[in-house]
């Protein structure tokens, strides 16, 4: 974990103030597009030891049965596209881990590795219509006691408080009900749906940036937004 944070891109962000505009104080590098050699070269390196396809089938296969029940014609187009027509009517019969395996084949798969500045901050939001499953691993060492949040869980006050489309929301209309600790070897994972509501509260008890690893399981293109 030391090496990974001594090579984590940190971008420019910098100390806030206050959340006037809280998106400059988070930084995001795709591994492709990491400017420094080193940086990139570690990177490329260590990515496959921490993400390795064993761990996109393991949480598919967690989770299929977490995929709301309206988004089924999604899965059964999964199915559809590797196994054919013919077959797709035996896809419901399957295991969940045979489930889990035939929607791997087919999902796409993006990695991002993210640097949050003091002063940042993420409104509840449920993520893009492509997501299907969420995974973030912590980097942040834990120095003096001092833990800083990671993600959080939001449960709405009212069951009329959904989103398919990501809009972000005031947590005034939440209760928080879940926040990660950012440390590392920390990780949280979960599964889109239109109540997938999480955010990210600012970092009072610690002034150094959070570094997370983030794997983020996509439905296919051909499947649409």
């Amino acid at each position: 974990f030391g090496a990974m944070r001594e090579m984590f891109p940190l971008g420019k962000g910098g100390t806030a103030a206050g959340l006037v505009n809280p998106e400059e104080y988070r930084y995001i590098s795709r591994i492709g597009e990491i400017a420094d050699a080193r940086q990139k070269a570690f990177w490329e390196d260590a990515l496959p030891e921490v993400y390795c396809s064993q761990l996109a089938n393991t949480l598919t296969q967690k989770f299929i049965s977490f995929i709301p029940s309206y988004r089924r014609s999604d899965i059964l187009g999964y199915a559809r596209s590797l196994l054919g027509t013919e077959m797709t009517s035996r896809f419901s019969a399957i295991s969940p881990m045979q489930k889990g395996a035939l929607i791997s084949r087919s999902a796409e798969y993006e990695l991002m590795l993210t640097c949050d500045h003091p002063g940042y901050a993420l409104e509840a939001h449920t993520d893009h219509p492509r997501k299907m499953i969420t995974f973030l691993l912590y980097l942040s060492k834990n120095e003096k006691g001092s833990i800083a949040p990671g993600t959080s869980i939001f449960s709405p006050f009212s069951n009329r408080t959904r989103s398919w489309d990501s809009v972000r929301v005031g947590q005034s209309k939440f209760a928080e009900v879940f926040r990660a600790n950012h440390v590392e070897g920390h990780f949280l994972a979960f599964v889109k749906s239109d109540i997938s509501w999480h955010g990210v509260v600012p970092s009072v008890e610690t002034d150094s940036p959070r570094m997370t690893i983030n794997l983020t399981v996509k439905r296919p293109d051909f499947l649409g937004g």
